[in-house]
C-alpha cells in the first residue's frame, strides 16, 4: 500500500473538526515548499566592515 492510500484511509476515519487541522498542516507545508530563501539577520556591531561589500575587498 502506497503512503498515499495510507493517508486517505487515516483522513477517512477523522472527524470534520480534525480535518480542518490537516487542512491547515497541508497549507503551510505548501507555503513552506516554495520559499527556498532563508533570511539573513543582519547585525550592526559597529565595525569596519559593517557598510562595506566584503567580496570586493576579498578579491583585490
Amino acid at each position: 500500500m502506497s503512503t498515499k492510500e495510507k493517508i486517505k484511509q487515516a483522513l477517512d476515519t477523522l472527524s470534520e473538526k480534525d480535518l480542518e487541522k490537516v487542512e491547515q498542516l497541508v497549507e503551510a507545508l505548501k507555503s513552506k515548499k516554495g520559499r527556498r530563501t532563508k533570511y539573513l539577520k543582519l547585525r550592526d556591531f559597529g565595525g569596519k566592515f559593517d557598510h562595506v561589500n566584503i567580496r570586493d575587498i576579498a578579491y583585490e
